[in-house]
């Protein structure tokens, strides 16, 4: 996962509903509020630090998974298929 501009990229972009999902962040390439990670659907808020970098969850149903910062000013969509 990597920060251009004001989004979240996903590498890959498309993740399988059901299964576990790793998403690995680099607090070193996170600008300003986009550290602090946000899954509403999924209740999942962490501020990314060095040493504490990952964010894991199931995908419960197909669909679109949004990602934000705590601020709203980096987003993201993660595909769940």
């Amino acid at each position: 996962m990597t920060v251009q501009a004001s989004n979240y990229v996903f590498s890959p972009a498309t993740v399988q509903a059901g299964a576990l999902v790793r998403l690995v962040f680099d607090a070193n390439g996170l600008p300003g509020c986009s550290r602090t990670v946000t899954l509403p659907d999924y209740d999942i808020t962490k501020t990314i630090v060095a040493g504490d970098e990952t964010i894991e969850f199931t995908p419960s149903d197909a669909g679109p998974i949004a990602v934000a910062c705590s601020m709203n000013m980096f987003t993201g969509t993660l595909m769940a298929e």
